[in-house]
């Protein structure tokens, strides 16, 4: 039978890959439906709502850390009280949300000048949206509780389940003569499937989770205000950090520049998602690790995951390096290949933060988060201030070179020197694991950059030259090379005392 680690694992890659086929699919479908104009409404009161839904204040993403004590420790008056304060600001929260998007309802349909025809469509489409998410605000409880029983699997079930029925009802909604109101109704299907699936997996787990005035505790609703705060300070940081990058180009280069910047940038994103996730999966039963007090476990835990999980983001930033070229000239045109140049820097910014994210779950879970929210946020300000200034400078690699130098000033050395101790361990032990490996990755990238940008400059067409032919299946046998290496080393390790 699969682990929890390992079902979360594959139904994570099975949601994203759900999610990737529904998209091919209700595009077109929705373009056969709708004018254009109809289709852009929805798209923007999406993003709108996404804007709103920050509303949250990081409350949701909270409640786990919150739980996860008293839920491990079967303590049925904690567990009531938590949940009593989480709900409690939970539909505040939701009542807040419903307030303030119904008051910015006007202000939404005037910035982006919505015509008079559909102005009708859009109150109703607004409206309902903010109706049906704020109905589910308050449920979020209830995914926490999954995440503290290491049973997260079930949630990606549910994403499934419901973009499924969202999908299915919005194409069977528009064949019947609906038009936008179709998204408003698949919409509300899919989240109401979404509650009932949350609520049913919950009860059936045998915890019982009573809410009462009687339980309230101020004590808790500011240890959960002080926590929420500094996970949403990370959420905008890492926000600002991603959604000015395009803004930054189109105001230094041109709007015409934003296009290769896109287009070349994507692959780092598609590979660190697929790596992330895997080693994500492992961060419920972590949770539950870290609450018990044992942190020798958690460790060896760890490095069993970094023996495949640092190679592989090495791999895939010297993938980059060599491929990115290929890809981009496929994916979006000779055009839109923005130099061997950005593909270094891009490789470098993925490494980077692939090794943040390897450190990044430990400091949620300590509860002890002010500093490494405050560094986050100031790696985001340097890292766009640089971007900015780069950019006059080196045009699109500039951009990410700011963005690289603020995670390797800030966030990186905050973590290396802090990291080590969350998790029980010593700077020095942290240092050798990291070090070397990332060294010779660093210097792989360099070479491969060298070569190609000597040999292989100026290439027609996506396919191939031999030399990144002959340096795509060296990096792929040094990857199986040194994975088997790393996983039969720490096969035969034995736990010391640290």
């Amino acid at each position: 039978m699969a682990s929890p680690t390992g079902l979360t694992s594959l139904t994570s890659y099975a949601a994203s890959l759900s999610a990737m086929i529904l998209g091919l699919l209700s595009v077109p479908l929705a373009l056969k439906f709708l004018s254009k104009e109809e289709f852009g409404l929805w798209n923007v009161i999406a993003q709108s709502l996404g804007y709103l839904l920050l509303l949250d204040f990081g409350v949701s993403w909270s409640a786990s850390r919150m739980l996860s004590a008293p839920l491990r420790a079967g303590n049925s008056d904690d567990i009531g009280s938590w949940w009593t304060v989480l709900s409690s600001v939970l539909i505040l929260q939701a009542i807040l949300v419903l307030g303030v998007g119904w008051c910015g309802s006007g202000l939404v349909m005037d910035f982006f000048k919505v015509s008079p025809q559909l102005r009708s469509a859009t109150e109703v489409l607004w409206g309902g949206m903010l109706l049906v998410n704020a109905v589910q605000i308050p449920c979020r409880g209830y995914t926490a509780v999954l995440y503290c029983q290491n049973r997260w699997y079930l949630f990606h079930l549910s994403s499934i389940i419901s973009s499924w029925i969202n999908f299915t009802a919005f194409a069977v909604l528009l064949l019947a003569g609906f038009r936008t109101t179709a998204y408003l109704i698949a919409s509300g299907l899919a989240i109401g499937s979404n509650v009932v699936f949350w609520y049913l997996a919950v009860r059936r787990s045998g915890v019982k989770l009573p809410l009462s005035l009687r339980l309230f505790d101020r004590i808790k609703l500011e240890k959960l205000l002080r926590y929420s705060s500094g996970i949403f300070l990370v959420a905008i940081a890492a926000q600002v950090s991603v959604m000015s990058q395009s803004v930054i180009i189109g105001k230094c280069l041109g709007l015409g520049a934003v296009a290769a910047f896109v287009v070349s940038s994507r692959s780092a994103g598609i590979i660190l998602q697929l790596i992330s996730r895997a080693f994500e999966a492992h961060s419920p039963h972590w949770l539950q690790l870290y609450v018990d007090g044992s942190k020798d476990r958690l460790y060896w835990q760890w490095r069993g995951v970094m023996s495949w999980y640092l190679p592989a983001i090495i791999t895939g930033s010297l993938g980059i390096v060599i491929c990115n070229r290929s890809f981009s000239v496929l994916f979006g045109g000779a055009d839109n290949h923005a130099g061997r140049l950005f593909d270094l820097v891009l490789a470098g910014s993925m490494m980077t933060r692939g090794v943040l994210q390897s450190l990044n779950f430990i400091f949620p879970f300590s509860s002890r988060i002010r500093m490494w929210s405050l560094a986050g946020l100031g790696d985001a300000v340097l890292g766009v201030g640089l971007g900015i200034l780069f950019t006059q400078w080196f045009g699109r690699s500039g951009l990410l070179l700011g963005n690289l130098l603020g995670n390797s000033l800030v966030s990186i050395p905050y973590m290396l020197l802090q990291g080590p101790g969350e998790l029980g361990v010593s700077r020095r032990t942290m240092f050798l694991g990291l070090g070397w490996p990332l060294a010779l990755g660093v210097a792989a990238m360099g070479g491969c950059y060298l070569l190609l940008a000597t040999f292989s400059q100026n290439c027609p067409g996506w396919w191939p030259t031999a030399l990144e032919w002959l340096l795509g299946f060296g990096l792929l046998g040094f990857l199986l090379r040194w994975s088997l290496r790393l996983r039969l080393k720490e096969s035969t390790r034995q736990p010391v005392t640290l």
